[in-house]
């Protein structure tokens, strides 16, 4: 048995020793985005997000969290940012 091996066994075990993480790191985002989609007012397209639907700039937002940004966000997504927070 190698030793990476033997190193993603036991961080493995160590992650599934907690359901509460695994919760949030597996299944909390896509059960979000279900929820936000269900929402009938962020499914339309709003104005002042440029003709974009709110639930395309809250993805977007997830993923920006998630990773490290490919592209920057807007100065316009920045703003929707401030006023959420």
């Amino acid at each position: 048995m190698s030793v990476l091996f033997r190193l993603t066994a036991t961080e493995t075990r160590l992650f599934l020793r907690e359901p509460i993480v695994v919760f949030f790191a597996v299944a909390f985002a896509p059960i979000l985005l279900v929820v936000l989609g269900l929402v009938p007012s962020m499914r339309e397209p709003a104005a002042e997000l440029g003709g974009r639907r709110m639930i395309d700039v809250a993805t977007r937002l997830m993923g920006q969290l998630r990773q490290p940004a490919s592209e920057p966000l807007s100065r316009r997504e920045l703003e929707v940012v401030e006023l959420i927070a």
